[in-house]
């Protein structure tokens, strides 16, 4: 049997569940109430049913009857049976309230089903993207670049106090006089001016 639910609201979607029952191995005796019901079939020479459970006053509904449409805008039920007959009947209010809540349970697992189907698609998306690599510059110096820079300087320094103490004549011998007066900064200044072009650091 095909349940159909048609919302009050004419944007919600129509809902559709099919309900059936699992089939009786046929190696089960059928109770006696079902053995009685399908005797008088064939004693009056009508068809049998499509399933055993038709046999059943409690389940024999969802058997005999191929479509039930509950409309919630008209408050009414159509119930289509198999050999092609219909019927409408008028929902009671309880029914109607219970089916609004079946509603707004649908509704809200469908959005629920929507937000987690964004998420699984951000996490393939975040999965996908290759790890950015580390900018260059904000790598500290290795060990090879930081022991070439002392040696710059050590050999710097090294050439600095091979400068002899004496005071040589020419335009320069002022300057050497006034080297052990410096501070280290104006000294390092002055050094490096009075190294030849070539050895000059850069």
């Amino acid at each position: 049997m095909l349940l159909r639910l048609i919302p009050s609201s004419p944007s919600s979607p129509t809902i559709l569940f099919t309900l059936s029952l699992a089939a009786i191995p046929e190696d089960l005796p059928l109770p006696h109430a079902w053995s009685s019901a399908l005797d008088t079939l064939l004693t009056h020479d009508l068809p049998s049913p499509p399933c055993a459970h038709a046999l059943d006053n409690a389940s024999g509904h969802t058997v005999l009857v191929e479509r039930a449409t509950f409309d919630l805008i008209g408050g009414t039920i159509q119930c289509v049976w198999i050999d092609g007959r219909s019927s409408t009947h008028q929902l009671s209010q309880d029914c109607i309230d219970a089916l609004e809540g079946v509603v707004q349970d649908v509704s809200l697992a469908s959005i629920e089903a929507q937000r987690e189907q964004h998420r699984e698609m951000l996490a393939r998306e975040q999965r996908s993207v290759p790890p950015t690599p580390p900018s260059s510059l904000s790598k500290p110096l290795s060990v090879a670049a930081q022991t070439k820079h002392k040696r710059k300087r050590s050999s710097f320094f090294s050439m600095v106090r091979c400068v002899p103490p004496s005071s040589p004549t020419g335009p320069n011998c002022d300057a050497h006089q006034t080297v052990s007066m410096l501070p280290a900064a104006r000294f390092f200044r002055l050094a490096h001016q009075l190294r030849p072009p070539s050895h000059r650091l850069v």
